[in-house]
């Protein structure tokens, strides 16, 4: 994954996840042809994506997330 370097994306992407790379077009397609160059870094970025997808994407964990959410934002009105 090659994302512009925002907070979210630090937090969600550390530990080599995903390219950060500033908010800069000519910075993007750098990254992209880096990342199109060079196999063994597209592999590692390919199954680091496909890992987080896997953990944040799975439908009990989206669940999980949402009712807890739910449950925090009922007791605290209460």
């Amino acid at each position: 994954m090659v994302v512009s370097d925002l907070p979210w994306a630090r937090d969600e992407l550390a530990h080599g996840r995903g390219l950060l790379v500033p908010l800069d077009a000519e910075l993007v397609a750098d990254a992209i042809e880096r990342v199109l160059g060079d196999d063994a870094l597209a592999a590692r970025l390919g199954a680091a994506g496909r890992e987080l997808a896997v953990v944040e994407l799975d439908p009990g964990a989206c669940s999980a997330r949402i009712d807890t959410l739910y449950r925090a934002l009922v007791e605290g009105r209460g």
